[in-house]
């Protein structure tokens, strides 16, 4: 009985530290993508020699913090660090809003979906912002075909989000419509005060 139980919870802890060894590698292939991303920027002269001195200093040292965050195993850091010089080699404003808009995770709780199947969905973020937002966000969730911008149906309207997904994660369960046969993706839209919405797509 003992030994079972030994058995039983010997898996246990295999299985979670697989999940995790997943979960890290998952991190770092995103880490590296987009340091490949970074790369390519920062070596196009006609990127770079827009930069002022000031700005092209700054970059460098983002991708330093990034190289040292990566290194420490702090990915969602790392991500910062280059999304935030990306911004600035493409000569966009880094504000919360944009920020959010790089961090925010959109995730299903199962990836087979059919008509009438209730789904949850969940969004999170990769890393904590430097200016947090502190105003309440709406929202919308909507399916829409793979290709194009068109509305198939509004799945739900979301109001009063708590823009901090670390401290609040934020989920919620709609009904998949029935539609017929075809490739669609879920599109969780968030408009922030002020600034562009965020998008995230999720095709099933």
């Amino acid at each position: 009985m003992i030994s079972r139980i030994v058995r039983h919870v010997t898996l246990s802890v295999l299985l979670v530290i697989a999940c995790c060894a997943v979960g890290l590698a998952q991190d770092s292939g995103q880490v590296l993508r987009v340091f490949v991303g970074y790369g390519t920027l920062r070596n196009t002269p006609s990127v770079w020699s827009k930069l002022t001195p000031q700005a092209q200093a700054e970059v460098e040292k983002l991708a330093q913090m990034a190289q040292a965050a990566n290194g420490q195993g702090k990915y969602g850091d790392a991500l910062k660090h280059l999304y935030h010089a990306m911004s600035l080699m493409r000569g966009t404003a880094w504000t919360p809003a944009r920020a959010l808009g790089s961090a925010m995770t959109v995730k299903l709780d199962k990836s087979m979906l059919d008509p009438g199947d209730k789904v949850t969905i969940k969004v999170g973020q990769i890393y904590a912002l430097d200016e947090k937002l502190t105003t309440k966000l709406a929202g919308s969730i909507s399916l829409l075909k793979l290709r194009g911008d068109e509305v198939v149906k509004e799945l739900k309207v979301l109001d009063a989000v708590d823009p901090d997904f670390i401290a609040n994660p934020f989920s919620t369960e709609v009904l998949v419509p029935d539609v017929e046969p075809g490739n669609y993706r879920i599109a969780v839209r968030i408009q922030v005060p002020g600034g562009d919405p965020l998008l995230k797509n999720i095709r099933y």
